[in-house]
């Protein structure tokens, strides 16, 4: 987390919390359809098996629950990650490149497309339409791939009790991109004194400790951790605290307000299918490519 506010050896802001990536599932849906609950260390094959499964019982008893949402919308609680777990940085350490170009970038793009095809993530419309996370609090889906930021909308679910939490299945690994919040002081501020005190109890153990208790976020502060999990009534907090030991540092670029759109835009249209994955990400590489040298060239 503090590397992810770093660049270049200066330190632009201070952690005040995190968030990870995790698989929920409802107990109830599996029960129903006499599917076995997915198993910690499960790899990506072993997850679309396990969607299949659903996929096929739910349709022979004529149900109308979808075996797995995803927020392909946003690239966190979806295809970043599993960018992520193909090892792929999206930019390099020096910042003058993207892994978009890598022939590996196309892998999660068309996995996700195959899941749709296969029938077991709905179509991009419904995804648009409804958001994923919805769609699992409304018991439509038997498993959601969820930010930590949406865990107290989980654990308040009125199936609360009956929602599992697993770290994301393994592909080539099991990272998770590691993303949250900062803060950070105006350069020509004129309470530079006061505005470092203010950060300093904001970042530090016991504001850390407050966060984690009123379940706003899981706390940066390592030392503090163990309270995030217990605050929970229903779910199993510490599963988000597991995931987060296996992380990366959030994708990050100066140029990031400019590439995140071009990878959103890109994403979509092989999400719809008016590309190809592979003509959507090679578009994506091009693209975002041209706007780290855009900014580079500015930095000259």
């Amino acid at each position: 987390m503090m590397e992810l506010y770093s660049d270049k050896g200066v330190q632009y802001g201070m952690p005040k919390g995190m968030d990870v990536v995790v698989v929920a599932y409802n107990k109830g849906i599996f029960d129903k359809y006499g599917v076995e609950y997915p198993k910690e260390g499960w790899t990506w094959d072993e997850f679309v098996a396990k969607g299949a499964e659903l996929r096929d019982k739910i349709a022979e008893k004529g149900g109308e629950e979808y075996p797995l949402a995803m927020e392909i919308d946003e690239p966190q609680p979806s295809y970043l990650q599993l960018l992520v777990q193909e090892g792929l940085k999206i930019y390099s350490d020096d910042g003058l490149t993207t892994d978009l170009n890598d022939p590996k970038a196309v892998k999660p793009f068309a996995d996700i497309v195959k899941l749709m095809d296969d029938k077991i993530l709905p179509e991009y419309k419904i995804l648009s339409d409804t958001k994923a996370t919805d769609l699992f609090i409304s018991e439509k889906a038997a498993m959601l791939y969820v930010g930590s930021w949406k865990s107290s909308v989980l654990d308040s679910a009125s199936f609360a009790k009956n929602i599992g939490l697993i770290p994301m299945p393994t592909r080539e690994n099991n990272h998770c991109a590691l993303g949250g919040i900062s803060y950070s002081m105006s350069a020509s501020s004129k309470n530079k004194e006061a505005a470092w005190k203010l950060i300093s109890y904001l970042s530090g153990p016991e504001s850390n400790r407050i966060q984690a208790e009123a379940r706003i976020e899981i706390p940066a502060y390592i030392a503090v951790q163990d309270a995030y999990g217990p605050t929970f009534q229903n779910i199993d907090g510490s599963i988000f605290i597991e995931q987060s030991k296996s992380a990366v540092k959030y994708p990050v670029h100066r140029a990031i307000a400019t590439t995140t759109q071009i990878i959103s835009d890109n994403a979509a249209a092989i999400f719809s299918r008016t590309v190809t994955p592979e003509e959507g990400v090679a578009k994506m590489a091009k693209e975002v490519q041209a706007a780290i040298d855009e900014y580079n060239a500015t930095m000259k």
